[in-house]
């Protein structure tokens, strides 16, 4: 527990407390407390009341936005996430539910699948061309620019930004993968 540099010397000559060290150096105004030392609710309260005292006296830190970042904001920084998280989740739903819709259209719907195309990607629905089948797991990060094809199975495992200024992707079983993905 934190107890500041004085306090925390004074609580090293009681017995059951030892420095605070987990790297081989001690940590200055921290102790650990052995279970001896907090077996009753009064010796653990004490302890509380102590380290309560110390952190009541320190100056409030600014907030860290970054400590604030949403799942899907990590995933497009190519930084560890969690693909559970509830938007992620509701994001691969939405994308797969206009794969399927998508998938589903025949050659006569142009206008259906260009509205399917538009609310799918990123960028580029309204001017790629688009030949079912095609697969996703989210959509809205997938840049295209205008001339981007695709005919027979084509799929996006994106879990980064992916931009295509003027790509084509027009091979059978044509697979795109961002570079930042993991």
């Amino acid at each position: 527990m934190r107890l500041g540099p004085e306090e925390g010397e004074e609580a090293l000559k009681e017995p059951h407390v030892k420095d605070f060290d987990i790297t081989g150096r001690a940590m200055k105004g921290w102790v650990v407390v052995a279970p001896e030392g907090v077996g009753s609710d009064g010796q653990l309260r004490g302890w509380i009341q102590r380290a309560v005292k110390f952190v009541g006296k320190l100056p409030a830190k600014e907030w860290d936005t970054n400590r604030m970042r949403s799942e899907k904001d990590k995933m497009l920084a190519g930084e560890l996430y969690d693909p559970l998280a509830p938007e992620l989740v509701q994001a691969r739903e939405r994308a797969r539910d206009l794969c399927q819709d998508l998938n589903a259209t025949r050659e006569r719907d142009q206008e259906a699948r260009r509205r399917i195309l538009t609310a799918l990607f990123g960028r580029g629905g309204e001017s790629v061309w688009m030949q079912p089948p095609f697969f996703c797991d989210y959509g809205s990060n997938i840049l295209l620019g205008g001339g981007s094809s695709s005919t027979s199975t084509a799929s996006s495992s994106t879990c980064a930004w992916w931009r295509s200024e003027t790509s084509r992707c027009s091979a059978r079983r044509c697979k795109s993968t961002p570079p930042r993905t993991r």
